[in-house]
């Protein structure tokens, strides 16, 4: 995913864990944005919702309300006990944020049926309210119980202690991040608050937020959220970008945060193949543009490779497997033998048919690496 950005607009969350809230000293310390706990289950309201929903509102702070689910409940009578409890406080008005989804514990259920209920507790929130229901999960629960089709819904993700978070059940981009437990806000006197930033700014937000952007097609105001990548640069980023690269089809060589000869001809060959401006620089259009062909048509850019294959698809996936740690040596082109153990070894450590050839199963399995 892209990495965090604290010079982007930054909020907070809260429930009643946080007591009350002097929310002009929050905007004051420079919060735009609040998700507010509003429901848990089928039964819980938060107490505090109100009074927080329409404070926060009334100093110019962003609002939206959140509900935490209970999966061994049925996700239809979750959902709509969170819309009606939500509206019978006047929420949801225009300009706030959408309504969230907490999922976070599975309560005996599998991915599968996990899924299932995220995906009807969603529909069920569009059908009442006609919104956009944003999921915030975290990277343990989401590998283990979110299946990879859930990229088209918007990410706030908690990850914390790490600059850039990984990508995770389909999504490579986070739409809001939850960086911290642990912060202190002024005006808020409970020992730690949650402290998040959004992917851009507000401008970005307002855009969000109207329909009219997304974490995946805003060109962000911000340039520093994807800062300008050339030959010679080194670091995270750049890995960033090799592994965008060959997850788009197009192999920068060893995923190695060099921007050398074989990443900026990478570069130059995606531009060209998107009509983009072939400088061999990677900037926010083409790193939008990377983000988008990833998230949208992973499954169709790479075939199914088996020993004897050749060609840049099987570059793609030695430049994969030597990322994930399971090298193949020579990043060649040719599926020979060390390309084959490597793939059973990649295959063995992931749960899967350790057969040695790169399907369907092997390459949705890749991606999140």
């Amino acid at each position: 995913m892209q990495p965090i950005n604290l010079d982007n607009l930054r909020g907070i969350d809260v429930s009643n864990h946080n007591g009350n809230i002097n929310w002009k000293l929050v905007k004051d310390a420079g919060y735009s944005f609040v998700f507010i706990k509003s429901t848990e289950g089928c039964t819980f309201v938060d107490s505090f919702f109100k009074s927080n929903y329409e404070n926060a509102k009334a100093n110019g702070i962003i609002t939206g309300p959140y509900h935490f689910a209970r999966p061994y409940n049925d996700p239809s009578r979750e959902a709509v006990f969170f819309v009606n409890s939500v509206k019978s406080m006047n929420g949801f008005q225009k300009g706030d944020l959408p309504p969230v989804l907490d999922i976070e514990v599975n309560e005996g259920l599998n991915n599968q049926q996990i899924s299932d209920w995220i995906q009807s507790f969603i529909s069920v929130v569009k059908q009442e309210t006609g919104l956009q229901t944003i999921i915030y999960t975290y990277l343990n629960f989401s590998i283990n119980y979110i299946e990879n089709i859930f990229s088209n819904i918007p990410l706030w993700f908690a990850r914390y202690d790490v600059n850039v978070p990984e990508d995770t059940a389909g999504w490579n981009r986070w739409t809001f991040l939850q960086y911290t437990d642990k912060g202190t806000v002024s005006g808020i006197d409970s020992d730690a608050v949650d402290l998040n930033v959004f992917y851009g700014l507000e401008s970005d937000l307002t855009k969000f937020i109207n329909g009219t952007g997304s974490a995946n097609d805003v060109v962000i105001g911000n340039n520093n959220l994807y800062p300008i990548l050339q030959f010679g640069d080194t670091g995270e980023g750049v890995r960033i970008l090799q592994k965008l690269l060959a997850k788009s089809g197009v192999c920068a060589g060893k995923i190695d945060g060099i921007f050398g000869n074989a990443t900026k001809n990478a570069v130059e060959n995606f531009q060209s193949k998107k009509a983009l401006v072939v400088d061999g620089i990677d900037g926010p259009i083409t790193m939008n543009a990377l983000n988008k062909e990833v998230e949208n048509n992973f499954q169709n850019l790479h075939t199914l490779l088996a020993f004897g294959s050749t060609g840049e698809d099987v570059k793609v996936l030695q430049a994969l497997l030597d990322n994930a740690g399971y090298s193949a040596g020579i990043i060649d082109g040719i599926f020979g033998t060390n390309t084959q153990k490597a793939v059973k070894a990649f295959q063995s450590a992931n749960g899967l048919d350790s057969d040695g050839i790169a399907g369907v199963k092997t390459w949705s399995v890749i991606k999140k690496y």
